[in-house]
C-alpha cells in the first residue's frame, strides 16, 4: 500500500465514510505497515498503522473491518480464529485498548521477560512487551472472555477516557499547526488541538483535565449480619436524642397516672 492510498484511507476513516473502507478491498491490501499519520495523531512526525488510527478515532465500525481484513492489533501474538471468536464489540474495545498503550520507550525500559516492551500499561504504568500483554488470549476457544492484565502486577487494564463516542468527522482538514504555533495535547487521547479550545476535538475530554482521575474505591456489599445489624441500629436510631427524652417523660407520665396497684406490680382484677 502506497502512501497516496494511506493517507485517502485515513480521510475515509476520519469522515466515517464506510463505503470507502470495504473488506474486499482491505484484504488486498498489507494493513499492519506503518504509514506517516495524519496532524491530528500527535503530530505528523509520528507513524501509525490504519487499525490504531482507526481505534483512536474512535471508528468501531472501522475497527472490525479491518480486523476482519487481516489487520492485528496484537502485533502478531493472537492467531486470527481468536478475533473470529470474541464478539464484535469487545474487539473494537481491545483495538481501542491497543492503540493506547502502545508507546514509543526508551532503550533502557525491559519487560519482565526480558524483551524489549512496546506498551505502557494503564493505569500501572509499567513497561510490556505485547507477548506478556496477550498471553490470555494465545489459548482462548470459548468461554469467559480474557482480559489484559499488566505482567509486573496483575492490574486490569483501565482507561476511563477510553470510551467515547466519535462524533464529529472530518478533524484532518483542520489542521491548526500551520496557523498557530501555540497548540495544547489532550490528556485523553493526545490529539493536538487549538490553545483556546475547551474540549478536545477527537474525543471530547476535558483538556484542562488531568488524564487519570482518582476515584475512591467502592466498598464491597455488606453481608447478611452486617445488613441485620445495621437494620437494628438504624431502627433504634430513628429518633433524635430530644425525641427519645420526650418519649421517656411521656411513658413516666402515663406510668404514674396508673393506679397505685399497677405501679406497685399487684395483680388487678376488675
Amino acid at each position: 500500500m502506497t502512501d497516496s492510498e494511506a493517507e485517502l484511507l485515513f480521510l475515509a476513516i476520519d469522515r466515517a465514510e464506510v463505503q470507502q473502507v470495504g473488506i474486499t478491498r482491505l484484504a488486498s491490501l498489507e494493513l499492519n505497515n506503518l504509514h506517516r499519520a495524519p496532524w491530528c495523531f500527535g503530530g505528523s512526525s509520528l507513524s501509525t498503522t490504519l487499525l490504531d488510527f482507526a481505534a483512536w478515532r474512535g471508528r468501531d465500525i472501522f475497527s472490525c473491518q479491518l480486523i476482519a481484513a487481516g489487520a492485528d492489533p496484537s502485533e502478531g501474538v493472537v492467531s486470527p480464529n481468536v478475533w473470529e471468536k470474541l464478539p464484535r464489540a469487545y474487539v473494537a474495545w481491545l483495538a481501542r485498548a491497543a492503540a493506547r498503550l502502545r508507546r514509543q520507550l526508551s532503550a533502557s525500559s525491559v519487560c519482565v521477560c526480558g524483551k524489549m516492551p512496546s506498551m505502557l500499561f494503564l493505569p500501572c504504568g509499567h513497561a510490556n512487551c505485547a507477548s506478556c500483554i496477550w498471553r490470555q488470549f494465545e489459548s482462548f476457544h470459548f468461554g469467559p472472555l480474557p482480559e489484559l492484565i499488566c505482567a509486573q502486577c496483575n492490574a486490569t487494564f483501565d482507561d476511563p477516557s477510553m470510551t467515547f463516542l466519535a462524533q464529529r468527522r472530518g478533524i484532518i482538514r483542520r489542521d491548526p499547526t500551520s496557523k498557530s504555533e501555540s497548540n495544547q495535547i489532550c490528556a485523553g487521547c493526545g490529539c493536538l488541538n487549538i490553545a483556546r479550545a475547551v474540549l478536545c476535538i477527537n474525543c471530547g475530554w476535558t483538556l484542562s483535565q488531568p488524564r487519570f482521575t482518582t476515584a475512591p474505591k467502592a466498598s464491597p456489599p455488606p453481608s447478611c449480619f452486617d445488613w441485620l445489624i445495621q437494620q437494628m441500629i438504624g431502627k433504634k436510631s430513628r429518633y433524635s436524642v430530644r425525641e427519645r427524652q420526650e418519649r421517656k417523660l411521656q411513658s413516666l407520665q402515663r406510668w404514674k397516672e396508673l393506679p397505685e396497684e399497677m405501679q406497685a406490680g399487684q395483680p388487678v382484677f376488675f
